[in-house]
């Protein structure tokens, strides 16, 4: 048999078990970090309306209506990003360019303006097409859900994110 006392197997094995414990969790931040967007894609994405949550502002019995008006154009969107993140990577591409060519850059941006606006009025013509089948009641419902966005604070020096909500006058606080 082994010549470990007893305590000191007790010590081992809780060893063993913090040491393991320890190794799950930092496999677990590690494969967090590893699967999240990368910066520019979770920009991209807040650019854009997120359809779960215009769906989730109106009654469950409603909801199919967000798929129905966004379904025509999903492969569109799915080619407008792909288009979006090229243009984006040309942007990249002209900025680290040797030597450096502002006519480059500035055409590069140009086409980032252009994929902006092709992919905008795809999502406005979806947001169209679904605020024409909503009630009024809906569509005071999705406005609200949108989220706010005060970029005057943010040009007049206030304090960011943060101050704005506390600031922002809301009628139903009258």
């Amino acid at each position: 048999m082994s010549t470990l006392s007893t305590p000191v197997r007790i010590v081992l094995l809780l060893s063993l078990c913090l040491n393991l414990l320890l190794a799950a969790g930092l496999g677990g931040l590690w494969w967090r970090v590893r699967s999240a967007p990368a910066h520019n894609e979770a920009m991209e994405a807040r650019s854009l309306p997120d359809a779960r949550r215009i769906a989730r502002a109106l009654p469950p019995e409603r909801r199919a209506l967000v798929r129905a008006a966004l379904a025509p154009d999903r492969a569109g969107f799915v080619a407008d990003l792909r288009a979006l993140r090229a243009a984006h990577s040309g942007v990249r591409e002209a900025l680290r360019a040797q030597p450096f060519e502002a006519s480059v850059l500035a055409a590069a941006l140009a086409e980032v303006r252009e994929r902006e606006r092709a992919m905008a009025e795809r999502v406005h013509g979806g947001l169209l097409r679904l605020s024409a089948e909503l009630t009024d009641a809906e569509r005071a419902q999705l406005a609200d859900s949108v989220p706010r966005r005060d970029h005057r604070r943010w040009r007049e020096g206030g304090e960011g994110r943060g101050h704005e909500r506390e600031t922002r006058h809301r009628p139903q606080d009258d």
